[in-house]
């Protein structure tokens, strides 16, 4: 976290969730967003890594997090 926080300041200091995988719709990071922004504590930041594999995965993954 401390040396993800260093390159990334806008982490911020509180909770970090990491899910690592290619962006596909088979993984569904999508659903993940969604779950994050209905029950993450204050302050706590979701991070995806992972190359995108299906053409459209990162814009559906993008959109669930402007809905939220």
């Amino acid at each position: 976290g401390d040396r993800a926080r260093a390159r990334w300041p806008f982490l911020g200091n509180g909770p970090l969730v990491l899910v690592v995988g290619r962006l596909s719709a088979q993984k569904n990071q999508a659903l993940a967003v969604n779950a994050f922004a209905h029950g993450a504590p204050p302050g706590a930041r979701l991070v995806l890594a992972g190359a995108e594999t299906d053409r459209g995965a990162r814009d559906a993954v993008v959109s669930a997090a402007r809905a939220e």
